[in-house]
C-alpha cells in the first residue's frame, strides 16, 4: 500500500516533532511512504528510508504569534492566540485577511498534487486537516493537541481578528476531520470535545514511544556534566521540552533557588532552552549565585534526551491553566516514565497520568511546594526508589509497537481493494 504523508513545522527540533517523526518512521516500516514537507533536509536526516518531497512553494500556513510557538501548532495556537497573517513555507509572509484565502488555496493545491500521485491513502496531522476537503483518496488524521496554548495579548480589535480567523480555520479543520476515514486522537478528552462538535470516526491513540531507546539510552560527551555532578553527590532534577513561561520556566527557577538555600547539593538540568530563555536563565543564575546549580543543554536532538533522563534523579512538568493543557498529557511525562523517573508536577487534568504517592508527587502551581517536594525525595531515597519503579511500570501502556501497530491495522482495513483501484 502506498501512503502519502504530510508533515509541516515551523522549527523542527521539538519534543512533539520527535514523537511525530517516530510515528512516520513506524508507518514507513509498513507502507511505501512519500512524505510531503516544508523541511525536506530535516526529514532526509531523520527519515532516510522514506521518499521526501518538498512543498515549500505550495503550502501556506498560519504564523503563530509567540516566538516559542511552532508553526506546526498553527491551529492549536490560533484558538485565541495566533496571528491572522500567514506565511508561505518558502518564507514569504502574507498579511491581512488575504492570508485565509491564500492558505485555503494552498491546501487545495496540495490535495490536487496528492490526488494525482500513486498514493492509495493520505496520512497527516490535524494542522493541515483542510487538505481533506478536496481529497479523492482515503484520509487518516492524527490529532496531537487541541485548544489555545498561549494567553491572548494585544488590543481588543486584534484579539477579535484573531478569534475570527481561528473560528474560520477551526471550521476547515472540523470539516477535514469529518471527511476522514479515521481520526486518531491523542486523548479521550479531545475525542469527547471533537465528538461534541460533530466529528465522528474517532480512535484514541496516545503518545507512544520506542521504549528500548530509554532502557538503553545513547550517552555522549554531552552527558558528561551530569555524570560528573552525580559522582560529586549532586541530586539532579530535570526538565526536558520546549521552554515557555506557560510551562513553568520561572516557577522551576524560583523553586531551585529556594531548595538550594536549604541544600547545596541540588541541580536543575534543562533541555529545550532557546536563545531567549537561555539569556534569562543566565541572568537568574548570576543574580542568585546559582551558576553551579543549573545545567543548560539548550535545544538538543531527541536522541540525546534519554541520556539526560538516565543521569537524573527525578523529572519536572509544570503547566499553566490554559485550555490545551487540560486535554492531552505532555509527551515528556511518558518519556520520564520510560526512563524510570519519578515525576513532580502540578495539579491539572493533563497531568492525570501522575498519581500522587505512586509514580510521582503532585503539587499546586507553587515554587515553594515544588522545592519542598524535591527536598522530600532527595532526603528519602526509599520513597524515591518506589516512585521511580512505579513510573517505569506506568510506561508499558505507551509502547509504540502496540499502539502504532493498532493504528496501522485500522488503516489497512479501511482502505479496501475497491478504493485502491478507484
Amino acid at each position: 500500500m502506498n501512503l502519502a504523508v504530510i508533515f509541516t513545522t515551523g522549527h523542527a527540533d521539538t519534543l512533539g516533532n520527535a514523537c511525530r517523526l517516530e510515528m512516520i518512521a513506524f508507518l514507513n516500516r509498513h507502507f511505501t511512504t512519500t512524505v510531503y514537507t516544508n523541511v525536506p533536509e530535516f526529514l532526509e536526516k531523520h527519515l532516510p528510508d522514506a521518499e521526501i518531497r518538498s512543498i515549500g512553494n505550495v503550502l501556506t500556513i498560519t504564523t503563530p504569534t509567540g516566538k516559542n510557538s511552532a508553526a506546526s501548532n498553527a491551529f492549536a495556537d490560533n484558538q485565541g492566540a495566533g496571528n491572522p497573517s500567514a506565511v508561505n513555507l518558502s518564507g514569504r509572509t502574507i498579511s491581512g485577511s488575504n492570508s485565509l484565502f491564500r492558505q485555503l488555496t494552498s491546501f487545495r493545491k496540495l490535495a490536487a498534487i496528492i490526488n494525482r500521485s500513486a498514493a492509495d491513502a493520505l496520512f497527516m496531522f490535524h494542522d493541515t486537516s483542510a487538505v481533506a476537503l478536496w481529497m479523492k483518496k482515503p484520509v487518516f488524521q492524527y490529532v496531537h493537541q487541541y485548544g489555545r496554548r498561549t494567553r491572548q495579548n494585544g488590543s481588543f480589535l486584534r484579539r477579535q481578528l484573531r478569534n475570527a480567523s481561528a473560528l474560520i480555520r477551526e471550521r476547515w479543520t472540523l470539516g477535514g476531520m469529518a471527511r476522514s476515514k479515521m481520526n486518531f486522537v491523542v486523548s479521550e478528552p479531545i475525542s469527547d470535545l471533537l465528538r461534541n462538535r460533530g466529528v465522528g470516526k474517532l480512535h484514541t491513540t496516545p503518545h507512544a514511544l520506542d521504549l528500548s531507546k530509554f532502557r538503553e539510552p545513547l550517552e555522549t560527551a554531552l552527558h558528561s556534566p551530569l555524570k560528573s555532578l552525580k559522582k560529586q553527590g549532586f541530586f539532579v532534577a530535570s526538565y526536558t521540552g520546549w521552554m515557555m513561561e506557560s510551562r513553568g520556566f520561572h516557577l522551576m527557577l524560583e523553586a531551585l533557588r529556594m531548595a538550594v538555600q536549604r541544600d547545596g547539593k541540588i541541580v536543575l538540568a534543562l533541555a529545550g532552552t532557546d536563545a531567549v530563555h537561555a539569556e534569562k536563565l543566565r541572568d537568574f543564575a548570576e543574580k542568585h549565585g546559582l551558576q553551579e546549580h543549573i545545567v543548560d543543554f539548550g535545544i538538543v536532538d531527541s536522541s540525546l534526551t534519554p541520556g539526560i533522563l538516565a543521569n537524573s534523579d527525578l523529572c519536572l512538568s509544570y503547566l499553566d491553566d490554559l485550555p490545551a493543557f487540560h486535554l492531552s498529557p505532555p509527551q515528556k511525562i511518558i518519556e520520564y516514565f520510560a526512563s524510570g523517573k519519578a515525576v513532580i508536577c502540578n495539579r491539572i487534568q493533563t497531568h492525570n497520568l501522575v498519581k500522587n504517592g505512586y509514580n510521582g508527587l503532585v503539587t499546586e502551581y507553587d515554587p515553594g511546594q515544588l522545592a519542598e517536594s524535591i527536598l522530600t525525595l532527595k532526603n528519602d531515597p526509599d520513597l524515591l526508589a518506589e516512585l521511580s519503579a512505579n513510573a517505569l511500570k506506568s510506561a508499558s501502556q505507551f509502547d509504540a509497537e502496540t499502539l502504532y501497530g493498532e493504528l496501522v491495522q485500522i488503516m489497512k482495513s479501511a482502505v479496501t481493494p475497491r478504493e485502491k483501484t478507484a
